[in-house]
């Protein structure tokens, strides 16, 4: 092999070194990049689910607060019905003795 041929080969190589530093660089600008998206978007994502979770939390609470509601309806609703029930006895009662009478 001549010293012009070695030459020529060193000199591809040496261009091909640098060409693919250059797309190695360019890779590694495209990947950064695409890495700080998707850490950009993530974060958003994150933001979004915290929303989603204290909106969850707070219809949860309002649904306890709604169910214990209803607990106290049921309650006075029973207390209702048992005093009723305890009236129309006296009732009978009172109208058994009027008849007696």
């Amino acid at each position: 092999m001549s010293e012009e041929e070695l030459n020529r080969k060193m000199e591809f190589i040496v261009d091909q070194l640098a060409d693919l530093t250059v797309k190695q660089q360019t890779t590694e600008n495209i990947v950064t990049r695409l890495a700080t998206s998707t850490l950009d978007r993530l974060s958003r994502i994150d933001e979004k689910v915290e929303i989603l979770i204290d909106a969850q939390i707070k219809a949860d609470q309002r649904f306890d607060r709604i169910d214990e509601k209803f607990q106290i309806l049921i309650d006075a609703q029973i207390k209702a019905d048992q005093r009723a029930a305890e009236s129309n006895t006296r009732l009978d009662r009172l109208a058994t003795a009027v008849e007696q009478m």
